[in-house]
């Protein structure tokens, strides 16, 4: 799994409704553009001739809304961290901590996950304040996605206690199903059928691979196949959980897996 964010972009208008897109960083992102605008022809990728990007390509028959749409998904990819793993497509709204003069703290992303979060005690207005500003921050995310925003199916990754009073990706995905009417209800439709350990106590791949290896199963008799699923969860340390989740949905049938996380951990192990 790696990670990283769009470095820097332009746009640039060019003859009979083209534009000319160039940016510096992996060429993954025009792989997301293509997806996003799949009825849009891309030209080969190039240099750009004046070194001042590292890649461009040209995107034909782009109209005023289209363009402000386009720009819009380069400005999400400039600020927000893709996740490159086995998803279809996978975010963060940001990492959890950033280095600073005086050490480690959490982000402003990463301070409201940390307010959601009850950790064993009975959730106060606290959580549920800070869980509605992430998930107002998540309903932006997939409005200015296009292939987010066509998301049919939403489900939030099984809690680690069902018992539980609270837990925040259920809450997050709830509050995404109020704004977007489009989405169907799949909470309950993959759920953990076996114990796990704490992600956090593993500490080998291996361990963190069997930790997880069959833990999920999808438990509806409604059909996925050949429907876009939209994953979210609160934290992504080293993506085993969310890939072996989407392992299930694509092996239920599912076309096209989409991950949605409110913060990357530093740590990648």
């Amino acid at each position: 799994m790696d990670h990283f964010t769009l470095s820097s972009y332009e746009i640039q208008n060019a003859l009979g409704n083209q534009i000319v897109v160039l940016a510096t960083g992996n060429q993954v992102y025009k792989r997301i553009l293509s997806s996003a605008f799949p009825n849009h022809f891309l030209s080969r990728t190039f240099e750009d001739r004046y070194g001042r990007f590292d890649w461009g390509f040209y995107m034909h028959g782009v109209t005023t809304e289209q363009l402000s749409e386009v720009e819009s998904l380069l400005e999400l990819c400039r600020r927000h961290i893709l996740l490159y793993d086995d998803l279809s497509q996978c975010f963060a709204l940001d990492y959890h901590t950033k280095l600073t003069p005086s050490g480690s703290q959490r982000t402003e992303v990463g301070q409201l996950v940390y307010l959601a979060k009850p950790y064993r005690r009975n959730p106060t207005l606290r959580n549920f304040e800070a869980s509605s500003s992430l998930a107002e921050r998540m309903v932006q995310f997939v409005r200015n996605h296009p292939t987010y925003r066509r998301s049919e199916v939403i489900v939030s990754a099984p809690p680690s206690r069902p018992e539980g009073q609270f837990d925040l990706p259920t809450q997050l995905a709830g509050h995404l199903l109020k704004s977007f009417h489009n989405l169907t209800d799949g909470r309950k439709w993959v759920q953990k059928v076996r114990q796990t350990r704490a992600m956090k106590d593993c500490r080998t791949i291996p361990e963190k691979i069997a930790n997880v290896k069959d833990a999920f199963e999808i438990t509806t008799d409604d059909d996925i196949r050949d429907r876009t699923v939209l994953v979210i969860d609160d934290i992504y340390e080293s993506g085993f959980t969310l890939n072996e989740l989407a392992r299930v949905l694509f092996a239920g049938g599912a076309k096209t897996v989409l991950g949605l996380v409110a913060s990357k951990t530093g740590r990648d192990m």
